[in-house]
């Protein structure tokens, strides 16, 4: 059936049956006050009562849910739940939730009580706020170090000894030795975190350590630590409530940390489970089948249209109540197979894949028979799924396929817009970073006095690694460019010496250099510019055109003296 929109009130609702929880009707699809609910605290936070929150703004958030479903109506009305792309990826989703979900049951739960995962959440009350120095080794995880792993621990020995005697800040040691790939920006300044938010040997040893002292070198995988504790208070956002909620979480870092535990466990229980199932390999068909897969592919025709039906057919291997067809180990390659051909046309690299995954099907049916699937988290999960699905679907056929492009839209924008493709003007700077404000005060008086090179200065001196190798050289900035630095740098004006202003967590030392004058890019170095914003702009403007149009084929009632109350 096909309608205009209707916005009524509650009187006319009461007669028309509709239930308590129902605040709007888009077609054949309910908003319910739970489903409002979820959005309006997604974006207001959790509250008894959201009467204070502005008509306008319910409005929106209304009118978007009022969208998605006009969306689905379409979605559904299409057969886009039967397109087989969007079954074949739900299939694949639900397989991953499923399988995912059987490793918990039995392996997660096993291995961590719910005391353990109780106490994990409760050491969440004390938030730390550290820095640290990182000092990795060779084949140590993001290393590009090649020292030894005794040579790291002798030099985090060396700086946690360094710091004890008060010769530096930790922070100038970070930026100094530190091998954490975020110390340019932080220079070891980890700011507050909770438990569970770094790896184990790091957070245990910073959780036991006193406020103002420091550690000796503690050893993760990413390397040896030198740790310094500055403040510990009570974590805010901890409440009881949230138990629940975050157990997931929980156990996911829980087993980053002892994942080796847990595949020796779950190695037991898949052999013990597929004796149990009379799980086998068909190895004569793999062996076949290779054989002629490699004959293909010295003739170039492995391809997916020169496999017979009953090839195909073939089993790879069987379980109680299930099989693993050569099918099926074509359709995990999807239209990738050539990417697959060394592996199919050899039985050894083929019987390790089918192993993986006939295991993985394997599991997916065993899950499935405990029906996990339908429990109403993984349920739910999954209905959204192939709901985004289909609706990314729609709207490709609908906005994406309809917005089309053309040099006469991009020049028209060009010549409207032109403010838009304006280069500011910049001046070029020399910069030195020193985290001591004395410090930063005496090499800015030696340069300003001519005492001092700025280049060799900068090199001796400067704090952050990366531009202390190019004598603080960072090029031509615009005036927000570098923040404070260049703020004060166009205050100065060409040629100066300048600072030290404060800057990132220390103080900056600066000099100028030539200016370089606000300009207008030409339309062909701004092209890509201008097909983005273009295409943008066509596509919000079939974006809006197209809901126009799904709103005259499906009707939209909304209890709007509810929504009020809410």
């Amino acid at each position: 059936m096909r309608f205009i929109i209707l916005f009524i009130g509650l009187a006319v609702f009461a007669s028309c049956g509709w239930d308590s929880n129902t605040i709007a009707k888009v077609g054949d699809f309910k908003i319910t006050k739970e489903d409002y609910n979820y959005f309006l605290v997604k974006r207001y936070g959790k509250k008894d009562s959201y009467k204070s929150v502005p008509k306008l703004e319910k409005d929106a958030i209304i009118d978007q849910m009022v969208i998605r479903k006009l969306k689905l109506n379409l979605a559904y009305d299409r057969g886009m739940d039967k397109n087989e792309k969007i079954i074949a990826d739900f299939n694949k989703r639900k397989g991953q939730m499923v399988a995912n979900l059987y490793f918990e049951r039995t392996i997660i739960d096993n291995l961590f009580s719910e005391e353990r995962l109780h106490r994990e959440f409760e050491m969440k009350k004390t938030e730390i706020k550290a820095s640290h120095v990182l000092i990795s080794y060779k084949n140590a995880p993001r290393s590009m170090n090649n020292r030894t792993k005794e040579e790291a621990f002798e030099l985090a020995t060396e700086i946690s000894t360094r710091l004890r005697k008060g010769e530096f800040p930790i922070g100038q040691l970070a930026v100094m030795h530190s091998d954490d790939q975020n110390v340019k920006d932080n220079q070891g300044n980890l700011d507050y975190f909770e438990w569970g938010t770094m790896v184990e040997p790091f957070q245990e040893a910073a959780y036991k350590m006193e406020v103002g002292t420091i550690s000796d070198p503690v050893l993760s995988i990413f390397g040896y630590h030198v740790i310094q504790v500055f403040d510990k208070r009570k974590n805010l956002k901890y409440s009881e409530d949230n138990y629940e909620n975050s157990k997931e979480n929980i156990k996911r870092s829980l087993y980053r940390t002892y994942k080796d535990s847990s595949r020796v466990l779950w190695s037991k229980h898949l052999s013990k489970l597929k004796e149990e199932s009379n799980f086998k390999y068909f190895s004569q068909n793999i062996k076949m089948l290779a054989a002629a897969n490699k004959d293909r592919k010295e003739n170039n025709q492995l391809k997916s249209e020169n496999f017979k039906d009953e090839e195909k057919k073939l089993k790879l291997v069987e379980w109680d109540n299930g099989t693993f067809l050569f099918e099926d180990l074509l359709n995990t390659y999807s239209t990738q197979l050539g990417r697959f051909a060394s592996i199919i046309s050899d039985s050894a690299k083929m019987h390790n894949d089918i192993e993986k995954f006939s295991s993985h099907q394997f599991v997916v049916s065993v899950g499935e028979a405990a029906e996990l699937h339908k429990e109403n988290d993984i349920a739910t999960q999954l209905s959204n799924f192939l709901e985004f699905n289909m609706i990314k679907s729609l709207e490709n056929t609908e906005v994406k396929d309809k917005v089309s492009i053309n040099d006469e839209d991009l020049i028209k924008y060009y010549e409207k817009n032109r403010s838009e493709f304006v280069i500011p003007e910049k001046i070029e700077i020399w910069e030195i970073y020193i985290s001591d404000q004395d410090k930063a005060n005496g090499v800015a008086l030696a340069l300003k006095e001519g005492r001092s090179d700025f280049k060799k200065t900068a090199e001796r001196h400067s704090e952050d690694g990366f531009y202390r190798k190019k004598g603080g050289y960072l090029g031509f900035k615009s005036f927000n460019g570098r923040g404070n630095v260049s703020k004060e740098a166009f205050k100065i004006g060409e040629n100066s010496i300048g600072g030290p202003v404060k800057y990132r967590r220390g103080w900056a030392v600066f000099k100028t250099g030539k200016k370089q004058p606000e300009s207008l890019r030409d339309f062909e170095s701004s092209r890509a510019q201008i097909e983005h914003k273009v295409k943008n702009m066509k596509t919000r403007e079939r974006q809006e055109a197209w809901e126009k149009e799904m709103r005259k084929l499906y009707t939209v009632e909304i209890k709007e003296d509810i929504i009020a109350e809410m």
